[in-house]
């Protein structure tokens, strides 16, 4: 889950300083996590999976909706999330995060649409499959403001 908070501290939380309910949504999810990890309880091997898809799921629900994370951000949260999706979100669990089918294909034009990206030009620019995957460093998280 460790991927999950540094995306959010790193690239979701900066955004939305100035929207206090999407904020209050992020620090939600983000405290979510650290009292999943700080948990006693031992979870099996699905709930843990379960668990997290179910928050990235909430997450993609912000990065639709909330302005604050999509045109007042220049769609920074979603251009950092597609540049490195291997390195944010677990490779053997994205088509179970993003719902995807079998015919579907987890690929430039699916995360246009399912972001519903199709009217931003900045978007024509993004090509995933020549994008450095080790252009952003993830760093350590920081402690998170009360």
């Amino acid at each position: 889950m460790l991927d999950i908070e540094n995306y959010l501290l790193q690239f979701v939380l900066p955004y939305c300083k100035k929207d206090s309910s999407t904020k209050a949504k992020v620090k939600e999810i983000l405290k979510q996590i650290r009292s999943k990890s700080r948990s006693t309880k031992k979870l099996s091997k699905q709930e843990v999976e379960k668990q997290y898809i179910e928050i990235w799921q909430a997450i993609f629900e912000l990065l639709k909706v909330k302005s604050s994370l999509r045109a007042h951000s220049a769609y920074m949260p979603v251009k950092m999330l597609m540049m490195n999706l291997d390195h944010i979100i677990q490779p053997k669990l994205q088509r179970d995060c993003f719902q995807l089918t079998a015919k579907k294909q987890l690929d430039k034009s699916f995360m246009v649409n399912y972001f519903r990206l199709t009217s931003c030009k900045d978007f024509e620019t993004i090509q995933l499959n020549q994008m450095d995957s080790d252009y952003i460093q993830l760093h350590k998280p920081k402690k998170l403001d009360q």
